[in-house]
């Protein structure tokens, strides 16, 4: 009895191609590794490719570049070493896709005009309060102070007793603008008192205008913003699907993704 006849998709097809000896080792090794043939691996590598355009296949060119630099002269491959794996991982976040973001704010003319207003009065703020330190009269750039970070370096004195300053970190001090008018007004009138006062008014009046300006700052980056949250989303849902499916099937799962929780990187499973 004559055997079936493979419909054209079942067909395996010949495919000639010409590597390089290193490429060609390199391929040995891994096909080596993964017990499996080189022209399995070949076809394994290609299918995983496929779909991409050329900037994905530049993108994942670059993360492939990123490992082996990363995983260079190390005795463990990089998702067996959590160093290694934690290297890589900061690299996804932060490296390739960044190069090929689209619609960035930087190339947008109403965010930029919004970012160059803002930039002008947080300039011509900053040199009104030159011109106030000049007359002795030091005042931060922004009108609330909050206690710094500093103060809270311990939370125990060397007495070991408890210190006030993890508590008072980010605490807002007060308005440094009415604190200066209250020592204005405890002086003696002169001309460099009243010139205080009308340098301490538009000081003022232009904490006013950067608080605006930074406003309309915000409205110009919440379109991207937004855009980002949704596509975070879009791969977040897929993640938390999976997870969930994987855990019915009472297979191993992501414990965090199935209750939709991405706060942490780790992968946790279950």
């Amino acid at each position: 009895m004559a055997r079936p006849r493979k419909q054209d998709q079942e067909k395996r097809h010949a495919l000639s191609i010409r590597l390089d000896g290193i490429t060609k080792e390199s391929l040995e090794r891994s096909a080596g590794e993964a017990c499996r043939s080189l022209g399995a691996e070949v076809e394994r590598r290609i299918v995983a490719t496929l779909g991409l355009d050329e900037t994905g296949l530049e993108l994942v060119s670059k993360i492939a570049a990123e490992i082996r630099l990363l995983q260079y002269g190390k005795s463990k491959p990089w998702h067996r070493d959590l160093k290694l794996w934690s290297a890589v991982s900061e690299m996804m976040r932060w490296l390739p896709p960044a190069e090929n973001r689209p619609d960035n704010p930087k190339d947008d003319e109403f965010f930029l005009a919004a970012l160059e207003d803002h930039d002008r009065l947080t300039e011509k703020r900053r040199q009104k309060l030159v011109e106030l330190g000049d007359l002795g009269l030091l005042l931060p750039e922004e009108p609330f102070r909050y206690m710094p970070p500093a103060a809270a370096l311990s939370d125990k004195s060397e007495t070991g007793q408890p210190r006030l300053g993890p508590f008072l970190e980010g605490m807002r001090l007060g308005n440094s603008r009415e604190m200066a008018k209250r020592t204005l007004d405890t002086l003696e009138p002169s001309p460099a008192c009243e010139l205080a006062y009308r340098l301490l008014a538009e000081v003022v009046g232009l904490d006013e205008q950067v608080t605006a300006a930074f406003d309309r700052l915000r409205q110009q980056l919440a379109p991207f913003e937004e855009a980002e949250r949704e596509g975070r989303l879009i791969y977040r849902s897929r993640l938390q699907a999976e997870a969930q499916r994987r855990r019915a099937e009472g297979l191993a799962y992501n414990y965090l993704h199935s209750i939709g929780s991405f706060e942490w990187p780790f992968a946790f499973s279950a």
